[in-house]
């Protein structure tokens, strides 16, 4: 028995559930790349900048509040 729309719509299904799979991931990562170009606009020159980049990018709370407090 031959399946309903065939190969498109399996191709179809499998993007679709990438899309589910991957979607706190990317929304995590549009969050991150977002206070990041807020970060460098507003304080790229100060101390602390790139190390609060680098925990904001691990998720490290704790670190990017250290590293924007410095």
């Amino acid at each position: 028995m031959l399946q309903r729309g065939g190969a498109s719509a399996t191709l179809r299904l499998l993007v679709d559930q990438a899309r589910k799979d991957n979607s706190h991931a990317d929304t995590r990562r549009f969050a991150q790349d977002r206070t990041q170009r807020f970060l460098s606009a507003m304080a790229g020159d100060l101390p602390g900048f790139e190390d609060a980049t680098r925990a904001l990018y691990a998720a490290d709370a704790e670190a990017f509040v250290k590293h924007s407090q410095s």
